[in-house]
């Protein structure tokens, strides 16, 4: 029997055996965009095709929920296989004063930021693909559970313009962080720079959930 190799992020990042990729980028597809049915059908298919016919609002808002949760329960697996990976992985000599197994935690610890950034990576490019495909992006309700607010939840509301400049930004501040991780010259900025790209990328998501204080927020930072 082939033995199919371990899935990887776009990046090339190692991710965990039985990462649901293909349903997150359908629950994320199906919850947030209208695609335009002028759009190239070979794209759409990447996402599971263009829903026919087209969700309601609550089957919508039910996806969204299902994908959040989801996307915490993969980026939690993501980081524990990362910290593993890079926990196990050859250091460099220790510094001094560091013992090997400091050096060790610190390296799990990069290892697991990593592979949970490769995901949210990830999903901002799904974001960037079905943009370009869309009509529009649809914002959930604050609260996206499974229950009365799925069921009762009716008008759609396009990502405003505003929110649309704040992820434009973030995106930006992200490509920064990044760099600024890899030129680190020690372990303790090494973290902070990823800390806040992850921060960074969470509060991108939110503006699918409440876009007018989140993009507040992200515009500032």
């Amino acid at each position: 029997m082939v033995q199919q190799p371990p899935p990887q992020s776009s990046s090339g990042v190692p991710l965990p055996v039985g990462t649901p990729l293909r349903t997150l980028r359908f629950l994320f597809a199906n919850a947030f965009f209208e695609i335009d049915p002028a759009a190239d059908r070979t794209q759409i298919a990447d996402f599971g095709g263009a829903a026919q016919p087209e969700p309601s609002s609550a089957t919508r808002s039910r996806c969204a929920a299902r994908f959040f949760s989801l996307l915490g329960e993969t980026a939690a697996a993501a980081s524990s296989v990362g910290s593993a990976r890079s926990a196990r992985s050859p250091g460099g000599p220790a510094s001094e004063g560091v013992s090997a197994a400091h050096a060790a935690g610190h390296r799990a610890a990069e290892g697991a930021a990593e592979s949970e950034l490769a995901l949210l990576d990830e999903v901002q490019g799904w974001w960037s693909q079905l943009a370009a495909l869309s009509s529009s992006t649809i914002v959930q309700p604050a609260s996206t559970s499974t229950g009365e607010d799925a069921a009762t939840f009716t008008s759609r509301k396009a990502l405003d313009a505003a929110a649309t400049s704040a992820r434009g930004e973030a995106l930006a501040l992200i490509e920064k962080l990044k760099a600024a991780r890899a030129d680190a010259a020690n372990a303790a900025v090494h973290k902070q720079m990823s800390t806040l790209e992850l921060l960074t990328h969470h509060l991108v998501l939110q503006l699918l959930v409440q876009p007018k204080v989140k993009s507040d927020r992200v515009g500032a930072a």
